[in-house]
């Protein structure tokens, strides 16, 4: 039952410190110019989205790390699509790279998970031992 509670609760945990990173770090880097905050912004949210997901995840954290992934991929294609041909406030160019910024942010977090999962003692890439 706690494992099931654990799993249900993956995405709404990632969301919830998406946010509170996001506000965190809009008054942290209050003091930089707006281009390197919306950069910052982009990389540290994606970055805490795909960690604290996998870190709520109760086993195959890789695994949820890379599903967590491609969410905030389709979210970033979502928001790279309306920006585009709705327009934006920011230019173009600065809309593309806060996307690519927040995706590689997400693989690094990948990439974080995945060491950590290989520290254990087990292959990330291979399911939990069960017995």
């Amino acid at each position: 039952m706690r494992n099931t509670v654990r799993w249900i609760l993956v995405l709404p945990a990632a969301i919830c410190a998406l946010i509170l990173a996001g506000f965190i770090s809009l008054l942290g880097t209050s003091f930089l110019p707006p281009l390197v905050c919306q950069w910052w912004q982009g990389w540290i949210c994606s970055l805490v989205f795909v960690l604290s997901g996998a870190a709520v995840a109760p086993r195959h954290k890789f695994a949820a790390a890379i599903v967590l992934v491609a969410i905030h991929a389709m979210f970033l294609g979502v928001s790279l699509t309306l920006g585009l041909t709705r327009g934006v406030d920011t230019p173009t160019w600065n809309l593309v790279v806060c996307c690519i910024i927040s995706f590689v942010g997400a693989l690094g977090a990948c990439g974080l998970v995945w060491e950590k999962e290989k520290k254990k003692g087990r292959d990330a890439a291979q399911p939990a031992n069960l017995n």
